[in-house]
């Protein structure tokens, strides 16, 4: 009995002080019980970890000639590494680079794809999953802070995700050529462009996977066009200048009724395609097509 009145006279005693409250001692409440709230759905929301392929963005888009110089600059490729990771402010690791994939454009450029685990939240309204509120679609851009390296670029693939791609080894015909304004008349190249290229020479990715693999060259003298006294145009055998003509292999793949190198680079007549080893960088473009093979 002496304990229910103990209790009894608290309760009365909590009552009174209540009572005492005004409103703003109410809003104070209300607005910490919402700052609970909010924490609580942030930072103890049910989350999954799901496999994501992130192209990264170029730092700028520029326009040179023929070829797009889309891709990341080679000294930003050059930091990311396996195990890099974004964590919340609790601690908890977001991100965490599981693996890179990278190859050269241009000397200058290069295209990098990070495989990334990400902790994504599912969002019933919309039926998807989202990455500090972004959604986690391929098609849709992500930033990713690595080790305070920021990572701006492009979902490519999910895990989970049906990849229609098939792969495929293409053998075409390519040739060197150099159109330029100095030599309107002739699309020959430089003889010691063709002593640099060496039969066997393979252009591989980051991995060490075959890309490219140059199983022939065949180099003849130029032609050029050269017009006479009276006015006809005729055909000569230009002295300097060599048509370079190269048979590519090529590990392709298949998307939709087209084949692209990699993933971006599409193999179809009268279009470049980048060979760029350590001491060479040519853009040959596709002739005729040899051999597919499954």
């Amino acid at each position: 009995m002496v304990l229910l009145e103990e209790k009894f006279l608290k309760m009365r005693e909590i009552l009174k002080n209540i009572k005492k409250f005004k409103p703003f001692d109410w809003i104070l409440i209300g607005l910490t019980f919402i700052l609970v709230l909010i924490f609580t759905f942030v930072f103890f929301r049910n989350s999954i970890y799901k496999v994501v392929t992130i192209e990264v963005t170029q730092e700028s888009t520029y326009a040179w000639e023929v070829w797009d110089a889309s891709g990341s600059k080679m000294w930003f490729s050059d930091l990311f590494h396996k195990g890099m990771k974004e964590r919340d402010g609790l601690g908890n690791v977001k991100a965490e680079l599981l693996d890179t994939f990278s190859y050269e454009k241009t000397p200058a450029r290069i295209t990098v794809y990070l495989t990334t685990k990400l902790r994504v939240v599912y969002n019933r309204a919309s039926n998807t999953y989202t990455y500090k509120g972004t959604p986690v679609l391929i098609g849709s851009k992500i930033k990713v802070n690595f080790d305070n390296l920021l990572v701006e670029g492009l979902i490519t693939d999910i895990e989970g995700v049906s990849d229609k791609r098939e792969k495929r080894l293409i053998t075409v015909e390519a040739q060197i050529r150099e159109e330029n304004s100095t030599y309107l008349e002739t699309s020959g190249t430089k003889a010691y462009i063709a002593d640099a290229i060496k039969v066997g020479e393979e252009i591989k990715d980051n991995n060490g996977n075959t890309i490219i693999k140059i199983i022939d060259k065949k180099v003849e003298p130029a032609q050029r066009v050269v017009v006479t006294s009276d006015g006809r145009a005729m055909l000569r055998v230009d002295p300097v200048r060599k048509d370079i003509y190269l048979t590519l292999e090529i590990n392709a793949l298949k998307i939709g009724e087209r084949y692209f190198l990699l993933n971006d680079i599409p193999i179809v007549i009268d279009y470049s395609l980048p060979i760029n080893t350590p001491h060479l960088s040519l853009f040959p473009v596709v002739t005729k097509f040899i051999s597919i093979q499954r």
